[in-house]
């Protein structure tokens, strides 16, 4: 739970690193997703040039095998995709609500005038007093408002991304191909009996 009081909700929003950060990772989640959308249509294009080389079962067990990896780097893909839009939407997220919260300028003007009017011994100044007292309870609700969505916003985007999943093996079960048999072992044994 933040402080409710509204300078300090308000400095939340203007110290510190800020979202630099989150833009570049952002941009890194960005690059990776091109640079895997690059290595696809490499392994697509070495596919594509294999069957026009290469025929038979070997062959097709081999482009079966390919397949789960191929769609495991469907699946990266767009995730690589959603994460670095539910960065995007932190990062939007944050300038909303340094647009939206109290600037410190009307905060600080607020608590110096009260300062000032408390300097009265004779109370005539009560009624200004009570009046500042008021608009800063609706700075800090205001306040508390804008950091609760903001928090909303984060924790809705951080439950979107999804663990990453481990690639599958590309292997394929090679017993359904039989060797080649050879005439070697056929003229080897025809000849051991005819000697």
């Amino acid at each position: 739970m933040p402080d409710p009081r509204a300078e300090t909700i308000t400095n939340y929003t203007r110290v510190g690193p800020g979202p630099a950060s989150m833009r570049r990772a952002a941009d890194e989640w960005g690059s990776l997703s091109e640079e895997l959308l690059a290595f696809k249509s490499s392994f697509n294009q070495m596919l594509v040039s294999l069957t026009e080389e290469w025929s038979g079962p070997v062959a097709m067990q081999m482009i079966e095998a390919t397949k789960p990896f191929l769609t495991w780097l469907d699946d990266l893909g767009q995730q690589l995709v959603e994460t670095q839009n539910q960065i995007e939407r932190i990062i939007r997220g944050y300038w909303r609500a340094h647009r939206d919260v109290v600037p410190p300028t009307a905060i600080r003007a607020n608590l110096t005038r009260r300062a000032q009017l408390l300097n009265n011994p004779l109370g005539v100044n009560t009624y200004g007093i009570t009046l500042l007292d008021q608009q800063y309870q609706q700075f800090c609700i205001h306040n508390g408002q804008v950091w609760n969505r903001y928090r909303a916003r984060l924790a809705d985007a951080s439950s979107r991304l999804a663990p990453w999943p481990s690639p599958p093996p590309i292997t394929n079960n090679t017993e359904s191909v039989k060797p080649v048999r050879t005439d070697t072992s056929v003229s080897g044994s025809s000849a051991s009996s005819s000697g």
